[in-house]
């Protein structure tokens, strides 16, 4: 490492929601920053169970976030879940509470706070998706494709 270097981020991912308000109200500045990566991720129930079971379980810091909440909370990333999600969370919450050892509630809690950084779809199908390995995994299927036709 040089003399003066840092290992220090040049944009703190806190500030990136602001940062891309700016340029987009004053796009001649995109010369000197750049575009702000934005990447549209779909979410699975046993992705959201991580989060939830990491938040009520093995997190101490309660301000502590995983990279996935950061990168939602940034901007960076843009969550996407077929809304039956929801209810497939409700029905593990139990089990998340007695499998980390914290009251129900607290499990409910962490969940209202982590969804509200979620878009939902409803879904209609219309037709099965092409290469589909697992039959569980067409909803979600149905979501990227939905939000792809959207941009």
């Amino acid at each position: 490492m040089t003399a003066g270097a840092t290992t220090a981020p040049i944009i703190r991912s806190d500030t990136l929601p602001e940062l891309r308000r700016i340029l987009e109200k004053l796009p001649a500045l995109r010369q000197y920053f750049g575009d702000v990566l934005q990447v549209d991720l779909v979410l699975d129930a046993c992705c959201v169970q991580g989060e939830l079971r990491w938040r009520v379980g093995a997190r101490r810091n309660p301000a502590a976030r995983t990279n996935l909440h950061e990168a939602m909370v940034s901007g960076v990333v843009i969550a996407f879940a077929p809304s039956f999600l929801e209810s497939e969370i409700q029905k593990y919450i139990p089990e998340i509470a007695e499998d980390e050892d914290v009251p129900v509630d607290r499990v409910k809690e962490e969940w209202k706070q982590f969804k509200v950084l979620i878009r939902f779809f409803d879904l209609v199908r219309t037709k099965e998706p092409e290469n589909c390995v697992d039959p569980k995994d067409v909803d979600y299927i149905h979501v990227l494709e939905k939000k792809v036709r959207e941009d």
